[in-house]
């Protein structure tokens, strides 16, 4: 199974000011990524494959470069390339220099689709979109340009030169600062413009080789992180005279076996270097169904992104702003329609090495822009074609669940320019370098301790990638450690839903009404036959209804961590008959009337089946279900199912061959302690009974109540306000950011914070006191009326995974009621002084009227693109950009 689906970067929650990526981050997401995720295949197989070029094209190549005198055939050597292993600095503008030369024979020849040159980036990064990106620079990069890289140097070099005469001359005036600020523009080289990244060494040890390897797989991320029309990115190291060539896409790294000797094999070096001349965009990784709409010249005109003229636009370009043109299949109209992105919802995911890659916006109809959608693409798991059933994952579950009606406008598993499906294994890498097989289940996995290891330890990812690179008759060789590869194809959903991140509720009402709404679609999903697993802030929604948006509702979304089976455990499956009678008449009278509860022999029997026929659990799990039970149950009038509320016919369904143990799923600070810890509760009765933990419906039902807690501890008012208390500098606030940090924001002490809290002792327990005194205590006054709500959701919740019973099995049923019952008591309730302030009104209102320039500018039908891509500020982000902050896993 694969290791890993979503990035991880540890950063507080609610960071006050976005910070810059640090480069040691980013190193430590690309270990965590090529971890089982890095395979390489023979590298004259690998180049024939992946770098089609004919040997015509070659040999021509080869002949002008021998005509210029860039190679000696007498001594195999390339031109002024370094002879001995001295300084790196000397192989930039030497390489630089041979590798334009062989485009630029390309361009002449008119073999070119991509136009573009090679540049000597070493000492100034390329240009980022975002100012909290890493400060990493490629020693060389293929930049695509709108412009002939000759023209576009020799263009360059004039206004040096008119600048240096016009100081000699000592004339500073603002054509020459006109002058200054057009060489930068031509001179930069965007992210959004990288086609190739390369990583040099001046020497060729196991070493070098290992960091220049490393170096260029945070370069190829980064690609990634920028280009959101990337499919896959290939770059390469030169280390002193050897290339290793690298592709990498959503399954991982694929590599070359052997290094090539760039003097002794001259062919194959152009072969590497003109591929990114000469191939197709779609073959060097672009994206061909989407463009960058730029109507500058006329109307609904969009350009490729290596088209694009990135030097005409302003400095302020963003990511979140960029507008794509996204030609996407609509099914139920047998045709395929564009999409114009209004903006970027979730992009984080764009720079995953391998993994779903998931990437959201909201979206119009090119031509039609009266109705606002969610578009949402990614890389799904490839089980072969057989697991292809005509649609998505996301989509089909929709389906399953009867929630597709107003959810999904159309899905489609993409298809590349040949038609055929866009897979990393068979269609990208050509079958190369592993297979598509699971894993076996007899293979040892690693277990780390804690959800810490991974995130901050990377020492032992680090020498597996040692192990993998190794010297044979001085020559690098690279080794695949794990022939299993995990397949993914290219997906696209269109969808309905839309709407607003559930911690911009109005009022508690609404906050309730929505997460009962969530919580209803998560058992709605899960009784046919998928868990969702990520129940989280950023995947509860507040939704206008259709027809009347003044009404909302709670939607549950992303199904991007759900688990699907077609395997059910009914109810019945309990003891025969004849063994629970046989029990039941010898424990009946010595356990339950002893122990004094008295029970309908239904009960007993039931109860006694759900636990394996030991009288003692089943007396004792009675009582801890009775306990503050409404009535008094006596032997005339013995407990009944109802009074247990449990329910007699009921389909289930286990998850038990699905998960993989070696993987956490969702995002952290709302993660059950059990999904933490990746194993039962503490408090589980039959803990040490030797079967397998899996994550199921009970494990998300709290991660619901963590979102709770979470808003009415960190927020101080509707809207999505955060607490001012929570200021770092408000030194009267020590404890209340202490509880925050402990269960939300230090990830390597939340599995143990909150195994603690569902820890039950004999007297009612340690779990209770942290509640009351740490998390109810620090809740804002605001939210006092959802204390008895979350109290009672608490012991419904220790109840299920201490005895695994009822409470477990009909969890839904369970929570829905608590809610139903706190929806109706603040619905008739009357308003106390506090849930009246002024201070609470005014932020409802601000929220509202939030709500309402947002969906003014919707039915507006975004007549002016301006004010399309300018449109950030209808829905900021109130605390410092917090859903990119907190940590989403599958680790």
């Amino acid at each position: 199974m694969h290791p890993s689906d979503s990035p991880h970067k540890p950063s507080p929650v609610c960071p006050s000011e976005p910070q810059q990526t640090l480069g040691s981050h980013v190193l430590k997401a690309v270990l965590h990524d090529l971890h089982g995720s890095f395979h390489v295949e023979e590298t004259n197989k690998f180049l024939r494959k992946l770098m089609p070029l004919s040997e015509d094209q070659i040999q021509k190549i080869y002949e002008h470069l021998l005509k210029k005198r860039l190679y000696d055939v007498e001594v195999k050597r390339w031109k002024n390339m370094p002879r001995f292993q001295s300084d790196e600095e000397d192989m930039y503008p030497r390489f630089v220099e041979i590798a334009n030369a062989i485009n630029d024979y390309a361009e002449s020849m008119e073999w070119t689709e991509v136009k573009g040159g090679w540049r000597d980036v070493h000492s100034r990064a390329p240009k980022s979109t975002s100012n909290t990106a890493p400060s990493i620079r490629p020693d060389s990069v293929f930049a695509s340009k709108n412009t002939n890289m000759s023209t576009l140097q020799k263009k360059i070099d004039e206004l040096t030169a008119r600048q240096e005469a016009k100081e000699k001359e000592m004339v500073r005036n603002d054509e020459v600062l006109r002058e200054e600020i057009e060489k930068t523009k031509l001179s930069h080289v965007w992210w959004l413009q990288v086609c190739a990244v390369v990583e040099m060494k001046a020497k060729a040890t196991e070493n070098d080789s290992i960091e220049a390897l490393q170096q260029l797989c945070c370069y190829m991320r980064q690609m990634f992180r920028e280009q959101l029309d990337r499919r896959f990115a290939f770059g390469f190291t030169l280390c002193f005279d050897q290339v290793s060539v690298f592709l990498c896409d959503r399954s991982g790294v694929l590599g070359t076996r052997e290094a090539i000797n760039i003097h002794t094999s001259p062919k194959s070096l152009i072969r590497v270097i003109g591929s990114f001349s000469i191939l197709k965009p779609h073959e060097l990784g672009w994206d061909p169904s989407m463009k960058i709409y730029y109507p500058e010249n006329r109307p609904h005109l969009s350009l490729p992104s290596y088209e694009f003229p990135f030097e005409r636009v302003k400095m302020g370009l963003s990511l979140y702003r960029l507008n794509w043109v996204i030609n996407s299949a609509v099914a139920h109209l047998g045709t395929h329609e564009d999409f114009l992105t209004v903006r970027a919802i979730s992009i984080v995911g764009s720079e995953v090495m391998c993994g779903r890659a998931s990437i959201v916006w909201e979206v119009v109809k090119l031509l039609d822009h009266q109705r606002l959608y969610v578009l949402k693409q990614g890389w799904q798991r490839f089980e072969g074609l057989h697991s292809i059933s005509g649609e998505p994952f996301e989509a089909r579950a929709h389906w399953m669940a009867g929630l597709h009606q107003g959810r999904i406008y159309s899905s489609e598993h993409v298809l590349s320019n040949d038609g055929v499906l866009d897979t990393t294994l068979e269609h990208i890498r050509k079958g190369l370098g592993g297979n598509n097989e699971e894993r076996p289940l007899s293979m040892p996995t690693s277990k780390p301790k804690a959800i810490n290891s991974l995130i901050q330890n990377d020492i032992d990812q680090e020498s597996n990638l040692q192990e993998q690179i190794v010297i044979q008759n001085g020559q690098l060789e690279y080794q695949s450690r794990d022939p299993y590869l995990v397949s993914r194809v290219f997906t696209r959903i269109i969808m309905e839903t839309w709407g607003w991140s559930i911690k911009y509720f109005k009022d508690n009402l609404e906050l309730l009404t929505v997460i009962r709404d969530a919580v209803q679609d998560h058992k709605d999903f899960y009784l046919s036959g998928v868990l969702h697993r990520d129940v989280s802030i950023g995947n509860i929604l507040i939704c206008p209804r259709e027809g009347n948006r003044s009404e909302v509702c709670g939607r549950l979304i992303d199904l991007d961590h759900g688990k699907q089976t077609w395997k059910f455990l009914s109810t019945s499956e309990i003891p025969p008959r004849k063994e629970l009678d046989g029990v039941l008449a010898n424990s009946y009278h010595f356990t339950f009337q002893v122990e004094g509860v008295f029970a309908e022999e239904d009960v007993v029997r039931t109860v006694l089946g759900a636990f394996n026929l030991k009288p003692t659990l089943a007396a004792d799990y009675i009582k801890a279900s009775l306990d503050g039970a409404s009535r008094k149950v006596t032997k005339e009038e013995p407990c009944t199912l109802e009074d247990l509320h449990w329910q007699r016919f009921v389909r289930l369904y286990k998850f038990l061959l699905l998960i993989d143990l070696t993987t956490w799923q969702g995002t952290v600070p709302y993660m059950s302690h059990e999904v933490l810890a990746r194993n039962y509760s503490r408090s589980y009765i039959l803990r040490g009974d030797g079967k397998q933990w899996v994550h199921d419906a009970a494990n998300d039902m709290e991660s619901f109540l963590w979102v709770i807690i979470y808003l009415a501890i960190t927020r101080g008012s509707p809207g999505g306000f955060r607490r001012d208390e929570l200021d770092a500098g408000d030194f009267q606030n020590v404890d209340l950011r202490k509880v925050t940090n402990r269960f939300f924001d230090h990830l390597d002490k939340l599995e143990e914070e909150k195994q603690n809290l569902f820890t039950v002792s004999e007297d009612g327990g340690n779990g209770e006191r942290i509640l009351e005194n740490d998390i109810l205590k620090s809740f804002h006054p605001y939210f006092k009326p959802l204390k008895r709500l979350v109290r009672d959701w608490y012991k419904l919740l220790v109840m299920a995974f201490r005895w695994r019973a009822s409470e477990y099995r009909f969890i839904h049923d369970y929570v829905l009621n608590l809610l139903t019952k706190e929806i109706e008591a603040l619905g008739s309730e009357t308003m106390t002084d506090h849930m009246t302030d002024p201070i609470y009104d005014h932020k409802t209102t601000i929220e509202l009227e939030r709500r309402q320039r947002r969906q003014d500018f919707i039915s507006n039908a975004f007549l002016d693109i301006d004010s399309v891509s300018n449109n950030e500020s209808l829905d900021d982000d109130k605390d410092g950009n917090e859903e990119n902050s907190q940590v989403q896993v599958s680790i």
